[in-house]
């Protein structure tokens, strides 16, 4: 119960996710002028106090020092800034330029709209000569070009580091695929040269039976085992580019591949590089459009079924172009096509694309096949093309125009002895009653007896482009996590479906054999699975790459933010410290006057004291010589008067030193006054 709780839990919090939406805001942007004109402001409003403070004096210039330097700061911030910028810009430039002269490849993103206009004129100013790529997606066409600039300069095309293109879909077994230059108005290609090791001479009957009696051993087999195995050691001595894979150097000139002769390329001419069609690109002369598609673009294998052994491995696979009959048969079979009609101009044509449709499909097969040997080791499993035609016909269609259907059939290899000594039980017996068994039986038991495969499917050629794309989407995800891969999520479309049974026990001891058609039903479930696999998978990488974008501006915006509120912080430091010098400043004069306000206060009330002691000492003085005419007494009676007037004289001497400058103590001047008085 507590598992379902869980479960619950999780889907109901599963379901309230779907719901959250995610949104891209813009950073908010710090516009530096702006704030490096607010700091000038302040500096300016700051030095303007400074210089209404009052008098001049060692704080005043000290503050006025200090609001120098932070103008001189602001001003070199902000120049710093401008040389920054200048420098940006010429980098950006400098990098065009190397990028232009390396001819490096360049990618140009671009919307839906100007897809459809990517191999029309103009092309947004490329530069001329060039090769630029063709896909069958519209995103990805137009997207890759290379410029052939330098006069008479071959620039190499491969998957080494020294070679001047590079096309993403080569392998490493072709490390150097072809040379292109340019000279005067014309453009070549030339393949790159690879030296074929020698091979030793095989041994013959005789002599493996005269060296096995010489060496003592019975069985001759192990004297040709021995010198075969000397040979591969020999051959794994080989140097490195003598180990590179002949079948995977190709390139293809409008559908043809291009041998070690110098090949000129024309207006609108296609390229093929590597194996497949993934590498497309068409060669760009002169400004206009491409011409249409014309018979020499067309594969055109009249030649190459007599002359070019690899173009006939491509249309009836390796294992038939090895066969000398059977590649007279294809040539006699191509002869009887070319002679249903008269030879005209539109029979050709379609001729020509019928065979170019046969072979882009048996590259389709050996590329299936190949995902197969990597993915399904020991799997007795393979494709091979086959044509499907009417009873004692050629092909279908109407007279002189008749094709057959091509198909492609999915097989298994009969291996066991057990069934094949079975069969030949079984022709023993036919031969012997030939005469009372039914050709119709005897015809069965004998194709039985011949056959090497077990038809497991049947695919039209629409259909197998479907199944590929099953097995391509397989195959990168095997090759991008082989430990963590299971196919179970992309679809399995090697499993034959319920009751087709093992690939490996193709050879089922009731000696039946299967026509096909049943099993692999699961492809387009597959492909749909697939399909809205790599939707999710390309949306998640689109959102993924767009909040690395916006996280990597929102981190460029925080940097510049960060130094523009550091210097603001260092600025503000700077004005507070300046603006508590001037208020210690102008607090310091503020004392000073309220000193000397208080000091010409007790001056003024020292002055009224003297003036009234003054008039007192002058009345004591007139009293005094009215007494001494009156009174003849020898004593002296103006002992006291004298006391105070010598009181008086040391007043008058402090308020002469007070005047002076000199600190006298207020409270003895008030106490000795008012002991006078008293």
């Amino acid at each position: 119960m507590g598992n379902y709780d869980e479960t619950l839990a999780t889907l109901k919090f599963a379901t309230s996710v779907k719901s959250i939406e995610l949104k891209a805001t813009a950073a908010t942007k710090v516009d530096k002028d702006q704030l490096l004109n607010t700091l000038q402001e302040e500096v300016k409003k700051l030095k303007e106090q400074a210089s209404a403070a009052g008098p001049s004096s060692d704080e005043f210039e000290e503050i006025r020092r200090r609001a120098e330097i932070a103008e001189r700061m602001a001003k070199e911030q902000e120049s710093s800034w401008e040389v920054l910028r200048k420098q940006s810009e010429e980098a950006q430039k400098l990098r065009e330029e190397t990028a232009k002269k390396m001819n490096i490849m360049r990618w140009t993103p671009i919307n839906k709209t100007a897809a459809a206009g990517l191999l029309k004129p103009g092309m947004g100013g490329l530069p001329l000569p060039h090769i630029i790529n063709e896909s069958d997606d519209p995103e990805m066409a137009g997207k890759v070009y290379f410029h052939i600039g330098r006069e008479g300069h071959k620039y190499c095309v491969g998957r080494a580091e020294d070679c001047d293109f590079k096309p993403a879909g080569l392998t490493d077994k072709c490390p150097r695929l072809c040379y292109i230059w340019k000279d005067g108005d014309e453009m070549w290609l030339r393949m790159h040269e690879v030296e074929k090791p020698k091979e030793k001479a095989g041994m013959s009957g005789r002599s493996a039976l005269v060296l096995s009696r010489l060496m003592g051993i019975a069985d001759p087999t192990q004297v040709v085992r021995g010198h075969n195995s000397l040979k591969n050691d020999d051959e794994g001595d080989l140097p490195a580019h003598q180990k590179v894979n002949p079948a995977h150097l190709k390139v293809r000139l409008n559908s043809r591949l291009v041998k070690d002769e110098p090949v000129m390329l024309k207006h609108g001419d296609r390229l093929v590089f590597g194996q497949g069609k993934k590498n497309r690109f068409r060669v760009r002369l002169v400004k206009g459009d491409f011409p249409e598609n014309s018979a020499r673009e067309l594969l055109s294998v009249e030649d190459e079924l007599k002359e070019n052994f690899d173009s006939l491995a491509d249309l009836i696979g390796e294992g038939r172009a090895c066969d000398a009959e059977l590649t007279s048969i294809a040539v006699k079979y191509y002869s009887q096509l070319r002679q249903q009609s008269d030879l005209d101009e539109e029979y050709e044509m379609m001729l020509r694309g019928f065979l170019a449709m046969m072979q882009q499909t048996q590259l389709q097969v050996n590329e299936a096949n190949e995902i197969t040997a990597r993915m399904k080791k020991g799997l007795n499993m393979t494709y091979e093309l086959a044509m499907e035609a009417p009873p004692l016909a050629l092909g279908h269609g109407k007279p002189n125009r008749t094709f057959p259907e091509l198909i492609v059939r999915k097989v298994s290899e009969v291996k066991t002895a057990k069934s094949r000594w079975r069969l030949v039980k079984n022709r023993l017996f036919l031969i012997s009653g030939r005469d009372n068994v039914d050709p119709a039986e005897y015809f069965t038991k004998e194709r039985s007896r011949e056959a090497k495969v077990v038809v497991r499917d049947v695919f039209t050629p629409e259909r197998f482009k479907n199944h590929m794309e099953v097995m391509e989407g397989a195959y990168k995800g095997w090759a991008a996590s082989p430990e963590t891969f299971d196919l179970k999520e992309f679809g399995d479309p090697w499993d034959d479906g319920e009751g087709a049974g093992d690939a490996k026990d193709a050879d089922a001891e009731s000696g039946d054999r299967d026509s096909g058609g049943g099993g692999g039903h699961g492809n387009d479930v597959a492909l749909i699975k697939q399909k809205n696999r790599e939707e999710l998978s390309k949306f998640k990488e689109d959102k993924d790459a767009e909040i690395t974008k916006i996280m990597e501006e929102y981190e460029e915006t925080q940097e510049t933010l960060r130094e523009t509120q550091t210097l603001a912080e260092e600025q503000e430091q700077e004005i507070a410290a300046l603006k508590e010098a001037l208020a210690n400043f102008q607090g310091k004069g503020c004392s000073d006057e309220r000193k000397i306000r208080n000091l010409d206060r007790d001056k003024a009330r020292l002055q009224f004291d003297n003036e009234a002691l003054e008039v007192e000492l002058q009345t004591h003085r007139a009293m005094m010589k009215k007494a001494e005419s009156d009174d003849e007494d020898n004593d002296d009676p103006f002992d006291d008067l004298t006391k105070m007037v010598e009181d008086n004289s040391r007043l008058l001497t402090d308020l002469t030193e007070l005047r002076g400058g000199t600190h006298v103590g207020y409270n003895r001047v008030v106490t000795a006054v008012e002991s006078h008085r008293k």
